[in-house]
């Protein structure tokens, strides 16, 4: 595909500029977890994999704030059984660092403000909150020549990378704000459809509202504890072996035991079973 780096600039200003352009989008997204999980293992892989609660991204052309959409978490996760066998409980500390190593599974909040700082507002798995500070990831764009249509809005192709994986942008010049999901942006137009890792992540808009934001809802998130990178990744890394030894200890007390993922209110429930 030939990259045509001026095409897309002139298309958005055929739009108008982006001042007093807000509004809202609503984003589906998949992130599957790529664990090597044999036998019944596979169920709770898929089992979290399905808790995909949309995103509602609400922007203005100088700041955006994402939030994860209230679902009851009875519609969230699938329910799977395992039997707590060494071998299993392996493979369950595996699906957890993955399942906290991708920002679609534990992000609840993403801000991004005018000058690209921002900060993301995590879960852990002993039920803390915490506020990473984050900036919109850099990306160098090639717009290409493919052109598509999402939603009803013509959509321009641009293709990027990062970190060594490319990233895939359909961006609309329609709605001219610079923004998108989980942190990109950089484009002269609103990202609706974005696929990250080689395709495997992907946000896709299945709403977008363009009637302005209550005033005052978009703003820098306050809650949570304040967590630079580096912390949370030993925060989740600790809290990953200390459940797994806890599932281990009850093992070694009782003998059998199954655990069950996606009980309402509890990522993962143990209990002894009697023949």
């Amino acid at each position: 595909m030939r990259a045509l780096p001026g095409c897309a600039l002139a298309l958005a200003l055929s739009f108008g500029g982006a001042e007093g352009q807000s509004g809202t989008i609503v984003y589906n997204w998949v992130a599957p977890l790529e664990v090597d999980a044999p036998g019944e293992m596979a169920a709770v892989r898929e089992a979290f994999e399905t808790r995909r609660v949309p995103f509602v991204l609400h922007f203005t052309a100088s700041e955006s704030l994402m939030v994860r959409d209230s679902v009851p978490i009875e519609h969230q996760m699938s329910r799977s059984t395992f039997r707590a066998t060494s071998g299993n409980l392996d493979v369950v500390g595996r699906i957890l660092e993955a399942w906290f190593a991708s920002e679609p599974h534990i992000v609840q909040q993403a801000y991004v403000g005018e000058d690209g700082s921002g900060v993301a507002i995590k879960s852990s798995l002993g039920g803390g909150v915490h506020r990473v500070d984050r900036r919109a990831v850099q990306v160098e764009w090639s717009v290409t020549e493919e052109q598509r249509e999402h939603l009803g809005y013509p959509v321009l192709v641009a293709i990027g990378e990062v970190l060594g994986e490319e990233v895939e942008a359909w961006f609309a010049p329609a709605i001219p704000v610079s923004g998108g999901p989980a942190f990109f942006g950089g484009l002269p137009g609103m990202i609706l459809v974005l696929s990250l890792n080689g395709g495997l992540t992907t946000y896709a808009a299945t709403g977008i509202s363009l009637e302005g934001v209550e005033e005052g809802l978009i703003r820098m998130p306050e809650v949570g504890e304040v967590t630079s990178p580096e912390e949370y990744r030993t925060i989740i890394a600790e809290n990953i072996r200390d459940y797994t030894q806890g599932i281990r200890r009850m093992v070694n007390a009782y003998g059998n035991v199954r655990c069950t993922v996606g009980v309402p209110g509890v990522a993962l429930q143990c209990n002894q079973v009697r023949e």
